[in-house]
């Protein structure tokens, strides 16, 4: 239910509600080199066979409302109630070369959990002018818990919620008679329980570091030079500290990835980079009443490390892409030409190490590609 906007007070109120099931169900097998794996003689292959059921359900109300303290000053404050149930039902067979020994199956019959959380926001925003808008903000978020059903035990603890405080502060801007528009913010995000990826030889676990710190500055700009010519770009820094990890998972390097625990605390937060920034620009060719329009964009980011140890590391890159577009009368028809990472940048979608095996990179990220596009706007039926 939505209030009318054109009152002092608006709001909204509201209920939600997801039911979803997860069936995991077939084989993952390992294959080990006794030359690279001395620890398990004479295993060559295991495999743990899945059948399991994940089920989730979750019921929320909200609720929120904003009011005009002051002429051109609105307070917004906004609630909202969770509930979520988790069960894990099913079984994991594993067989050594082949063979199955139920002594080490792990079985898992009726397990559930159930979590209730309140969360909030709170925002105070002030017009100084027509185009100048001050604000400052509080949200408490939640990430659910869960089981890691993909887990070659079914009966380990689960991981638990993540709690976020989202501290903002900023100005949203258009200038020069709303040809340049600035959005300036300084944030602080403060982490409990965060959930980290883990990845394993035959498995990826979610687990828990105790606290984490996010910290830095954003700036979105566009400036529309002339009725062709629009110019965009962001800036982003952000420090990130683990202010408490102190079972965090590592692996001994030099003997044979052996996994052991490290205190992380201090350390950086994986994928979080400390410099990002893109910058684009776009010039619109009128060609009667159809239109060439050509683009090119940027996007830098000075790296970031893969896991909690801050141990193997993607370096910095840029991914340029253009692409040179013309659309026909009524925006109705186009055809183009564009090309994806013109510098054919190495960018790993995924860097991990995995016990026993060693650092692993996948570069799915596409290297440098071209292509023609077609598209046709059908009429309204």
């Amino acid at each position: 239910l939505v209030s009318n906007d054109d009152q002092r007070l608006t709001w909204t109120i509201g209920g939600y509600y997801f039911w979803g099931s997860e069936n995991l169900d077939g084989p993952v097998a390992t294959i080990f080199f006794p030359a690279l794996v001395p620890q398990l003689p004479g295993v060559g292959s295991q495999t743990f066979d899945y059948d399991v059921t994940a089920k989730t359900e979750s019921l929320a109300w909200f609720g929120q409302a904003t009011l005009e303290v002051l002429p051109g000053t609105r307070l917004t404050g906004g609630l909202r109630y969770t509930y979520e149930k988790r069960k894990l039902d099913g079984i994991i067979a594993f067989l050594a070369d082949g063979v199955r020994d139920p002594i080490f199956d792990s079985v898992a019959s009726g397990r559930s959990i159930s979590e209730s959380k309140y969360t909030w926001r709170l925002s105070l925003d002030h017009d100084f002018s027509d185009n100048v808008m001050g604000y400052v903000s509080w949200n408490r978020g939640f990430k659910s818990g869960g089981f890691n059903a993909l887990a070659t035990d079914l009966n380990a603890q689960p991981y638990q919620p993540e709690k976020l405080d989202a501290y903002e502060a900023g100005f949203k801007t258009e200038l020069f008679d709303r040809r340049v528009r600035l959005n300036p913010a300084a944030f602080l995000y403060k982490y409990n329980n965060i959930q980290v990826t883990q990845f394993r030889a035959d498995s990826t676990i979610i687990r828990n570091a105790a606290k984490a710190e996010l910290y830095g500055l954003d700036l979105d700009a566009e400036w529309q030079a002339s009725s062709a010519l629009q110019f965009t770009g962001s800036l982003e820094w952000v420090h990130t500290t683990f202010k408490s990890f102190p079972d965090a998972p590592s692996f001994d390097v030099a003997n044979f990835f052996l996994p052991i625990s490290i205190d992380a605390s201090g350390n950086k937060l994986p994928f979080a980079p400390r410099f990002t920034a893109n910058i684009g620009a776009t010039y619109t060719v009128p060609v009667g009443e159809s239109a060439l329009v050509l683009n090119v964009n940027n996007a830098y980011n000075s790296g970031y490390y893969s896991e909690p140890d801050n141990r193997l590391r993607q370096k910095s890159f840029n991914l340029l892409n253009a692409s040179a577009m013309f659309n026909g009368p009524g925006d109705s028809w186009s055809i183009g030409v564009f090309g994806r990472n013109l510098l054919n940048k190495r960018v790993v979608s995924q860097l991990s190490s995995i016990a026993f095996v060693g650092a692993i990179a996948d570069y799915a990220n596409p290297p440098r590609t071209y292509g023609v596009t077609l598209r046709y706007k059908f009429g309204a039926m």
